[in-house]
């Protein structure tokens, strides 16, 4: 019997080559096998195509990510899917208004997948004509970059630092620039963000739209749907930003190295040493050479980032925020350090941790056992698998009746 095969289209770019190897990691155990298609090398596409039609009748679907999946298709001039009469499948990797206004509308036979319940719902909202949706803990199966050495003795030897994979821009832009954006909308999508950010600002736990939401009915402003959406993309954005600065210039003093493109013009000059510039699988490396990785979560309160199981696997010491959904699946003091949006809080917890490395070790092997029991590893994904293989039965059943 063949197996089963899944054509993963990408652009190349470092993120996109992580989730297809992440796909890869777990072909056997969904039973698949996924043929890549990296866009960003020099391919035919067409002749591409006729090389997987050989094999047609053992592909199942056709995935990629974000907008680059359907620009690549599309822009072509030729939609493998189509062609093969199979869904096409769209991880949407971040909220879905940075990328709504982008999305074709009215495509059949596509499955649009979310990290969150709550991206979910904006999508089934704003999308209503795209409803084939399906909710994904992508963090349970991001790479594994695991130590051969899990001995205190190897947890000793890293270096005591916190390491910081927060990226300080997004799109091209800091968090200034993201503001300067945001005063150049019209006057009640500027007082929608204002407050919107406020709320979000002082109650953590609070979601992107819930905080729009709020906005809209105490100030009796109604939006039209783009601009509906572009209140989401810019707090959203916002939102994050502020997060990652707040943290990071709180304790930019202490032993901290910052992966990020962009270093903030208030640290340049004196911090400037603190800063690296990785990407992709050099990023995730580094987890394992120091003793704490520090994670801000998106303002999506279910939302379990991949920088968590990344951690994890690297048995580093987590120092994150008690989101609903980390702790969903993680405790708390006893399996990360759990902070509060506070500058003298943070830096107290982090010193501390520092200073009693035997606590933060054990942290470490206490949130992987907890971690590996909560069985996310692959539940998810198959449960997506079954939502691609009832599509392709549906076309199958459209194919032979027309």
């Amino acid at each position: 019997m063949s197996v089963r095969k899944l054509i993963f289209i990408h652009s190349g770019h470092h993120n996109d080559v992580i989730v297809c190897d992440n796909m890869r990691a777990v072909e056997s155990s969904l039973a698949i096998e996924i043929i890549e298609c990296n866009m960003g090398k020099p391919a035919d596409l067409d002749a591409f195509v006729k090389s997987v039609q050989k094999h047609a009748e053992d592909v199942f679907a056709v995935m990629g990510l974000n907008t680059t999946i359907v620009k690549q298709l599309y822009d072509s001039g030729v939609a493998i899917h189509e062609a093969l009469h199979v869904p096409l499948v769209i991880f949407v990797m971040d909220h879905p208004a940075h990328f709504v206004q982008e999305f074709l509308e009215d495509k059949v036979n596509t499955l649009y997948v979310f990290g969150s319940p709550e991206h979910e719902k904006f999508w089934t909202r704003f999308c209503p004509g795209q409803n084939k949706t399906c909710n994904v803990q992508i963090g349970g199966w991001s790479p594994r970059v695991i130590p051969e050495d899990s001995s205190y003795e190897a947890f000793l030897a890293r270096e005591n630092h916190v390491f910081i994979p927060l990226n300080l821009r997004m799109r091209g832009a800091d968090f200034d620039n993201w503001l300067e954006f945001a005063k150049k909308k019209p006057a009640p999508v500027q007082e929608v963000v204002e407050l919107a950010f406020a709320m979000i600002s002082t109650k953590l736990d609070m979601n992107v739209d819930v905080a729009i939401d709020n906005a809209l009915a105490d100030k009796s402003i109604e939006l039209n749907r783009s601009d509906r959406i572009d209140a989401s993309f810019i707090v959203d954005s916002i939102a994050k930003m502020w997060r990652r600065n707040f943290l990071i210039g709180s304790i930019i003093d202490l032993p901290v190295i910052v992966s990020s493109e962009n270093i903030p013009a208030a640290l340049a000059n004196q911090f400037s040493e603190k800063f690296v510039n990785t990407k992709g699988y050099d990023t995730i490396r580094l987890f394992n050479r120091f003793r704490f990785v520090l994670n801000a979560s998106p303002p999506t309160p279910n939302m379990v980032h991949d920088r968590i199981n990344n951690c994890i696997n690297s048995e580093a010491a987590l120092i994150t925020e008690a989101s609903p959904g980390i702790c969903k699946f993680l405790v708390p003091g006893k399996d990360f350090i759990a902070y509060e949006y506070d500058r003298d809080s943070i830096r107290g917890q982090i010193i501390e941790a520092m200073d009693d490395p035997r606590s933060a070790y054990e942290m470490t092997i206490s949130a992987k056992e907890n971690w590996n029991r909560q069985e996310l590893n692959f539940r998810p994904l198959k449960e997506l698998m079954d939502k691609i293989d009832l599509m392709r039965r549906n076309i199958q059943v459209a194919d032979a009746v027309s």
